[in-house]
C-alpha cells in the first residue's frame, strides 16, 4: 500500500526592511584575470573573484518609508525609530563571473539575518546577478535566495526569502531631509518559511474512544 506523503505546511511569510548607511558596505578587490586555452594573450581585469560585505540594520517593514523619488522620509508626524536592538543583517558575496571591468554577470552571496529572542536565518543566492557597477543609478537585481537553515527559533527552517533593493545611495545622496541617511540604501527582505521537522515528524492522529 502506498503511503501518503505529508502535504508541506502553509508558510509563514514575515516582512523587513534593511537599511545600510554609508560606510556599511565593503569592497574587497583582487587582482583578477581570464585565463583560457589556446595561444597566451595579455590577461583581461575583471571583477571575478572580487567580494562585497554589507551590513544593515533591521526595521519592521512598515517602520520605513520612501518618498515619491525613492528617497527615505525621516520628517513629519512619523518619523523612521530606532531599529530593532539586537538585530542585524549582513550579506558576503562573491563575483563567479564578470565580462569586463565593471560588469558582474553572476555571483555567489550568503546571508545572516538574526532577531533578537528568535534566532538566525542563514540564506543562499546564486546564479545569474546582471549589475554593471559603473552605472551608478542602474537597476538592481531581485535575488531569490533559498534558507539554509537557522538557530533558536528558526532551527530547522527552510524555505526562501526575497530581497528587492527599493532605494539606492543615489536616491539619498542629495536629499537634505535624509540626514543620518545620507547614501543609504534600502532592502526589502521578504521571508516565506515552514519549519522541516513538522514534515519529519508530522503529529500522532488522535484516536477517538466511543
Amino acid at each position: 500500500m502506498k503511503k501518503n506523503k505529508p502535504k508541506p505546511p502553509n508558510p509563514d511569510v514575515e516582512s523587513f526592511r534593511i537599511i545600510a548607511l554609508n560606510g556599511e558596505r565593503i569592497f574587497i578587490g583582487v587582482e583578477a584575470s581570464t585565463l583560457g586555452l589556446g595561444p597566451p594573450s595579455p590577461p583581461s581585469p575583471s571583477l571575478q573573484g572580487s567580494q562585497t560585505v554589507v551590513n544593515g540594520a533591521v526595521y519592521k517593514s512598515d517602520e520605513v518609508s520612501l518618498g515619491p523619488d525613492d528617497e527615505i522620509i525621516d520628517f513629519g508626524v512619523v518619523p523612521i525609530p530606532p531599529p530593532t536592538e539586537g538585530a542585524f543583517f549582513t550579506v558576503y558575496c562573491t563575483v563567479t563571473k564578470a565580462i569586463s571591468p565593471t560588469f558582474i554577470k553572476q555571483n555567489v552571496c550568503d546571508y545572516n539575518f538574526c532577531l533578537p529572542g528568535r534566532g538566525c536565518l542563514f540564506l543562499r543566492s546564486g546564479g545569474d546577478f546582471a549589475l554593471d557597477v559603473a552605472v551608478v543609478d542602474g537597476p538592481t537585481p531581485v535575488v531569490e535566495t533559498a534558507i539554509l537553515g537557522g538557530t533558536g527559533e528558526w532551527a530547522g527552517t527552510m524555505g526562501s526569502a526575497v530581497l528587492t533593493t527599493l532605494s539606492t545611495p543615489t536616491d539619498n545622496g542629495d536629499k537634505p531631509v535624509t540626514g543620518l541617511y545620507y547614501a543609504a540604501t534600502v532592502f526589502q527582505l521578504d521571508v516565506s518559511s515552514f519549519d522541516l521537522r513538522s514534515l519529519l515528524h508530522p503529529p500522532l492522529p488522535v484516536l477517538i474512544r466511543n
